[in-house]
């Protein structure tokens, strides 16, 4: 006899088995502009699917927006350039800002999607742009640009996170980081 399963509660998704055996488990996110939101997971066993379903309804409570257009993070800085044109910025910061996205930002780390995008890839990105013999002036200003565009998004600082070690830090310049002011 199978163990008898509580019914899941409004909110907390539902899990399904389909019939190639996979297992399929869907988050409802409400309704915008009319019409259903939800997520879907997949994998290959029950408890899978309830460990990712878990995952994102816990994102949901701590305020991300599940049901957000998913962009790339250079897809994303392209669209926070052009409102940035909007706003009347000074054409010589824009051409400063256009140049270390196109340059070097959007080679590294454009085509991660936003959800993805972890302290570890900005970290290795600023390394290897401070190794490469990018100057410490413009790895310090890429490092500044992707970290207020980080904080925007994500409504944290993971400065620390991503800074390179203190004696990379002193070889880029003498001054505090970004972070510690």
């Amino acid at each position: 006899m199978s163990p008898q399963r509580r019914r899941r509660s409004q909110g907390e998704g539902s899990v399904f088995r389909r019939s190639d055996g996979k297992w399929r488990g869907v988050l409802d996110l409400g309704w915008t502009d009319g019409r259903r939101t939800r997520r879907w997971v997949f994998g290959a066993t029950e408890r899978e699917v309830l460990a990712k379903l878990a995952e994102l309804w816990e994102a949901q409570r701590r305020g991300q927006n599940l049901s957000a257009r998913r962009y790339t993070f250079g897809q994303w800085l392209e669209e926070w350039l052009s409102v940035k044109r909007r706003q009347g910025t000074r054409a010589s910061t824009l051409r400063g800002y256009e140049w270390l996205i196109r340059q070097h930002i959007r080679p590294g780390l454009g085509g991660i999607r936003l959800d993805k995008l972890t302290p570890t890839d900005i970290r290795h990105l600023v390394e290897r742009k401070a190794e490469s013999g990018l100057s410490a002036q413009s790895v310090r200003l890429m490092h500044a640009l992707i970290l207020t565009r980080w904080r925007t998004l994500s409504g944290r600082s993971w400065c620390t996170a991503t800074w390179p070690s203190k004696s990379a830090h002193r070889s880029l310049s003498g001054k505090r980081s970004a972070c510690s002011q």
